[in-house]
């Protein structure tokens, strides 16, 4: 799964996605429209693959989402208007929906027939280290490829990024598929309303989740158009390339060695902790962004938006996964995601009208997100402390 995660993640256009955009014909704003095509495709889909995932096994999903993977870059070397790069996004959402909370459930699957569920957070630490480990080169690759921002180079990076979803379809077909450890009156019952119940005797864990995506949405926005800021603001594509490559090595080595790190303790104050911190960020990049309007400041506070939040990632699995039974974790960890898609919409809509504004607008849109997500979602205690009985396994 490490080394499927990481050819998935290549994504090397990623490095210049919103200056690609724009080449190609789309504006800034309407760069959040893509961003609600795959909001609303996620939402119609999530569910329905995470079903798939439990009932027809993890390791056809995610099959078939490489598959989809692979097709959405396909699309983007031949998109040059806003309804194909429609496309291209909705295809992807649909891959990303039926990995989404898959892989996860797959690799909590394996450390419990291996009987390594005490390093359940190093292994998902070590998975979500995955998304960074070529990132520590590739975008350095990309902006040396793409340094002249032209049409053919653009298409180069594509052309890589499928070979990677080629690469990793091949890795795809060696998985072994671990046993989902279930009985038949759970299935019976209906993996849906289990998981949902979950939610109802656990509202701890709602608050985790909501707080959770206030932040990814806060982070995803700046991000979505960070090349296009960044190269409006005087920042030398060479730098955007070294300063991707710089947080992916730190998130990479965060991620890597979270278990070690006595994370695991207590993992409501370090998810506290890492949401103070991007929350911090972000207000200073806006700040910077109406008064001092350095776009290397900027983007050095960009690098921090990035490290802590992505810092989170995997304290928050290691939570979803500890109050859900085994053979319906991937709908539990998908219905996160479900969460995230239905607030994305109105969200991104807002975006689009705030960077027609200004991109200080949306940056201070953006921390108001995260102060939202801080003062009224903050995490007060171990949601696992008030954990249904595990009586599936």
């Amino acid at each position: 799964m490490f080394w499927l995660e990481a050819l998935t993640e290549v994504k090397m256009i990623n490095v210049v996605t919103a200056i690609f955009l724009v080449y190609r014909g789309i504006s800034v704003a309407q760069i959040f429209y893509t961003t609600i095509v795959f909001s609303v495709v996620t939402l119609l889909t999530e569910l329905p693959s995470s079903y798939l995932a439990d009932k027809w096994g993890r390791k056809k999903v995610i099959l078939l989402s490489l598959f989809f993977n692979l097709t959405n870059w396909i699309v983007f070397i031949f998109a040059h208007s806003l309804l194909a790069f429609c496309v291209g996004f909705a295809l992807m959402a649909v891959s990303d929906a039926l990995m989404s909370g898959t892989d996860e459930a797959m690799i909590y699957d394996t450390n419990k027939a291996l009987g390594d569920e005490k390093n359940s957070l190093t292994n998902l630490g070590k998975y979500f280290s995955a998304k960074r480990i070529f990132k520590i080169i590739t975008p350095l690759l990309a902006v040396l490829i793409a340094g002249s921002l032209r049409d053919e180079q653009f298409v180069t990076l594509l052309i890589i990024d499928s070979l990677a979803g080629i690469a990793a379809i091949i890795f795809g077909l060696f998985l072994t598929e671990p046993k989902h450890y279930l009985k038949i009156e759970k299935i019976e019952a209906g993996v849906f309303k289990d998981a949902v119940s979950i939610f109802k005797k656990n509202p701890e864990l709602l608050r985790v989740i909501t707080g959770k995506v206030l932040f990814f949405m806060a982070n995803f926005a700046i991000w979505r158009i960070s090349s296009e800021m960044f190269r409006n603001n005087g920042v030398a594509i060479i730098m955007i390339g070294v300063s991707n490559s710089f947080y992916s090595l730190v998130v990479f080595i965060i991620n890597r060695f979270t278990g070690k790190l006595g994370m695991g303790e207590k993992i409501y104050i370090w998810i506290n902790r890492f949401g103070d911190w991007t929350l911090g960020c972000i207000l200073l990049m806006a700040i910077n962004e109406v008064w001092w309007k350095s776009g290397y400041l900027g983007l050095g506070l960009f690098c921090g938006v990035v490290i802590f939040e992505s810092s989170r990632w995997p304290l928050f699995s290691e939570l979803f996964n500890r109050v859900s039974h085994s053979y319906n974790r991937a709908t539990v960890l998908s219905l996160s995601n479900l969460l995230k898609s239905i607030l994305e919409i109105p969200t991104m809509l807002l975006c689009a009208i705030f960077v027609g504004w200004g991109y200080q607008y949306l940056l201070f849109w953006c921390g108001g997100l995260a102060l939202t997500a801080t003062v009224f979602f903050r995490v007060k205690n171990n949601p696992e402390e008030k954990a249904i009985p595990n009586q599936a396994f």
